[in-house]
């Protein structure tokens, strides 16, 4: 089974960031990814001015698991929407582009990945959230 859950200390998501090959930030805050207590993922993400910024949606090194990553992806957009923040953009280099896309991201004619997250998750979007 699938464990995500909020990073509380600075400490250690730089650690767990060290475990997947990315820069820690200390803007952002992180998800990790579990399964059965191994580390998996991490996922480093910051909301400001309206809208979520994932900068990181990355396994840990020689552990890929696309499940886990998409799992912890929409759970980050999804803790997001229930905070307020309802607009969501991930850099290009944060995971694989069938992963940001299998998220729910749709790449914007500017060649940004985003997604609109007002009714995403509870149904009521009719298809059209992804503006």
């Amino acid at each position: 089974m699938l464990i995500i859950k909020k990073i509380p200390e600075a400490e250690f998501q730089e650690y767990l960031c060290s475990l997947c090959g990315v820069e820690y930030d200390e803007e952002y805050e992180a998800f990790s990814c579990y399964e059965n207590e191994n580390f998996l993922a991490i996922c480093q993400f910051k909301c400001e001015n309206g809208t979520a910024y994932i900068k990181d949606l990355r396994c840990r090194e020689g552990k890929y698991d696309s499940e886990a990553l998409i799992i912890m992806g929409r759970g980050v957009l999804n803790y997001v929407d229930l905070h307020g923040t309802h607009k969501a953009e991930c850099s290009p280099d944060a995971s694989d582009e069938t992963i940001i896309l299998a998220c729910g991201f749709k790449r914007t004619q500017d060649g940004r990945f985003f997604v609109d997250l007002e009714g995403f998750f509870d149904g009521k979007c009719d298809g059209g959230c992804h503006k």
